[in-house]
């Protein structure tokens, strides 16, 4: 994840915000080590962030179950 961040624009982002109680060690470990401020907020304040997305993938994953 943070390797296409990178590709994409070439730089880190400068925060990374995390469910409150997820993906609190190794992902969390490496951001902070590329110096990004990471941010645990509980889920639903970061649907405003990652709803889209999230609804997007639901739908794709339906699609490519039933074509």
């Amino acid at each position: 994840m943070l390797t296409a961040a990178w590709a994409k624009k070439g730089e880190f982002p400068r925060t990374l915000f995390l469910p409150t109680g997820r993906f609190q060690g190794a992902l969390k470990a490496e951001a902070e080590r590329l110096g990004m401020a990471v941010i645990s907020a509980p889920e639903d304040q970061l649907l405003v962030f990652i709803g889209e997305a999230r609804d997007g993938y639901r739908e794709h994953m339906q699609h490519a179950r039933n074509p």
